[in-house]
């Protein structure tokens, strides 16, 4: 059985990979940051924990973006926000 993609995965797309070989769950991922110029790739641990943090994060700085998904009016922008925010605490692609 081949697991599909999720928006998320395909959103952060153009700045890293999702590796879900050790995870039974979406939300206890590896992600590999992958640096444009160099190719390097940085590892980061993205948990439930994580990624509440991330929401949280979102909400602050970031309403606009935590509005739409709380009224589930998102896309993969969205998520990408999220994701980014639950990692490193802002936006740095995008």
């Amino acid at each position: 059985m081949t697991r599909k993609n999720s928006s998320a995965e395909k959103s952060i797309g153009y700045w890293a990979r999702v590796d879900l070989r050790d995870s039974q769950k979406p939300w206890d991922a590896t992600i590999i940051e992958i640096d444009e110029d160099t190719g390097k790739k940085t590892k980061h641990k993205l948990s439930l924990d994580k990624l509440l943090d991330g929401f949280r994060v979102a909400a602050t700085k970031y309403p606009q973006h935590f509005a739409d998904w709380a009224k589930q009016d998102y896309d993969g922008a969205t998520a990408d926000v999220i994701v980014q925010c639950a990692i490193f605490g802002e936006i740095k692609y995008g």
